[in-house]
């Protein structure tokens, strides 16, 4: 996986220049910006900056993190008008505790973990994060006729896609997909604000 992503990094941003995903990105901008204002930012595995660009606009602060040097080079040409985020390599699973933070951002992440990953990333960061903190984590949603095709479901009921570079390079990837009705029994006793449209959804932790 860190493999593909060093390797897509250029062309990695592609994907949200789809005329038809637009409103939807458009939409989340928006709602992110509103969700973040004034906060103090730790996003993980923050690839590109693409999202990392939306949370400057209205956050205090913004540490984007990510384990991939090749990603973070290309996040740290982009033009930040607002809040200059600071960059910092980091492998998400070694998170440490930092009370400087009331809100993390994780985006494109929780696809690529097994569910028992996802839900113990969920955890750590509930029990890691200070009180009043937002925790955030966005993804993509399976879109018939759009999405790349499923390419196989192992014993666990994970997911995977064979994903094509522009060199011809061939990856088969793990690609989790949820769905609301999911999320109500992966959550359950946990108290969380789930939000989607055409092609994201969204989960919303307060501690």
């Amino acid at each position: 996986m860190i493999e593909y992503y060093k390797k897509r990094a250029k062309e990695y941003e592609d994907i949200y220049k789809k005329p038809e995903r637009q409103e939807s990105i458009l939409e989340y901008q928006d709602y992110i910006k509103k969700l973040f204002q004034n906060r103090n930012v730790l996003e993980l595995a923050c690839g590109t900056g693409f999202w990392t660009e939306t949370l400057t606009k209205t956050a205090k602060t913004v540490l984007a993190t990510d384990i991939n040097k090749e990603v973070l080079e290309l996040a740290k040409q982009k033009i930040f008008k607002a809040c200059k985020p600071e960059f910092a390599i980091l492998d998400y699973r070694n998170y440490e505790p930092n009370n400087e933070y009331n809100g993390i951002f994780i985006g494109f992440l929780a696809s690529h973990l097994t569910k028992p990953e996802f839900i113990n990333l969920i955890e750590n960061l509930i029990e890691k994060t200070k009180k009043s903190s937002l925790i955030f984590f966005m993804d993509n949603l399976f879109v018939e006729g759009e999405s790349t095709p499923i390419s196989k479901t192992d014993k666990n009921g994970n997911t995977y896609q064979i994903r094509k570079l522009k060199d011809g390079t061939e990856y088969e990837i793990m690609k989790n997909f949820y769905s609301e009705k999911e999320f109500e029994i992966l959550l359950k006793g946990k108290t969380y604000k789930y939000f989607s449209n055409k092609y994201y959804w969204s989960i919303e932790i307060y501690t």
